[in-house]
C-alpha cells in the first residue's frame, strides 16, 4: 500500500477552479470589470511562467482580504455545487476508486484554494493538501501559508506527508497535467501525466512516463 497524490485542475476536473470562482463572483456582482481583467491577465502570464505563483495567489486572494472566512467558505461551497461538482472526469474518479480498493491512500495535492479543495475532498471523501490563506480572528489577511503547493513547494509538502505517515516518495503515485509539477513527477516512483500540457507531454515522452487522455462527459451525456 502506498500514497497516491492527485492534482485537481485539468486532472481531476475539466477546467481550472479559478475559472469557476471568477464565474461565480462575476455572476453575483462581487467582482468588477477591473478585477476580472487582472484575473485574466495574471492567468495568462501564469500559464507561460511570466509571473511567480506567489504573485498569482496574492492577486487571487486580494478580493477576500478583510472578509470573514465563514462567509467565503459558504460562497466557495456554492462554487463547488454550481460549477465543479458536475465537472469531474469519470476516468479520474474510477482511478481513485481503483487505488482505494487496493488499499492505497489518495490525497489531493493542489495549489487551488483550501476551501475549494475541502469541498472537493469532502464530496469524494479524500484527504487534501492545498493553498491556504492565513486568517486572524476568523478574518482573511494578505498572507499565504508556506510552502505553497506549487513547483518545489508541492514536492516539499508531498515529502512531508510521506514522512509523517510512513510512506516514501519512491513508492508514491502522482497524477497531474502540468509541467510546473515536474519536480514531484521526477521524485515519485509512479509519475502519471493526465491530459498533459505541451511541455509536460514532451517530458513524458522523453522519460517514458504513462500518458492518460481523459475525455469529459457531461452528466447529461454530452461530451
Amino acid at each position: 500500500m502506498t500514497v497516491v497524490f492527485f492534482d485537481v485542475d485539468k486532472t481531476l476536473v475539466k477546467n481550472t477552479t479559478v475559472i469557476a470562482i471568477v464565474k461565480y463572483y462575476l455572476h453575483n456582482g462581487h467582482f468588477g470589470l477591473t478585477q476580472i481583467f487582472w484575473a485574466i491577465i495574471y492567468k495568462i502570464l501564469y500559464s507561460v511562467d511570466l509571473v511567480k505563483p506567489m504573485a498569482m495567489m496574492q492577486r487571487g486572494l486580494k478580493p477576500f482580504i478583510g472578509r470573514p472566512r465563514k462567509e467565503v467558505q459558504t460562497e466557495l461551497q456554492e462554487v463547488f455545487e454550481k460549477y465543479i461538482k458536475s465537472s469531474f472526469y469519470q476516468e479520474a474518479l474510477d482511478l481513485i476508486k481503483e487505488h482505494q480498493n487496493t488499499g492505497n491512500r489518495v490525497v489531493l495535492l493542489t495549489s487551488t484554494s483550501w476551501d475549494i479543495a475541502k469541498a472537493i475532498a469532502d464530496y469524494l471523501q479524500l484527504e487534501y493538501i492545498a493553498s491556504a490563506a492565513v486568517t486572524e480572528n476568523g478574518i482573511y489577511t494578505d498572507q499565504i501559508k508556506l510552502p505553497v503547493p506549487y513547483g518545489e513547494g508541492k514536492m516539499i509538502l508531498a515529502r512531508q506527508f510521506c514522512e509523517n505517515h510512513g510512506y516514501t516518495l519512491e513508492e508514491a503515485f502522482f497524477y497531474t497535467d502540468s509541467h510546473s509539477d515536474l519536480q514531484l513527477l521526477q521524485a515519485v516512483g509512479h509519475p502519471v501525466c493526465v491530459n498533459p500540457d505541451i511541455r509536460l507531454l514532451l517530458k513524458a515522452k522523453r522519460f517514458g512516463w504513462p500518458i492518460l487522455k481523459f475525455k469529459f462527459v457531461h452528466p447529461d451525456g454530452q461530451k
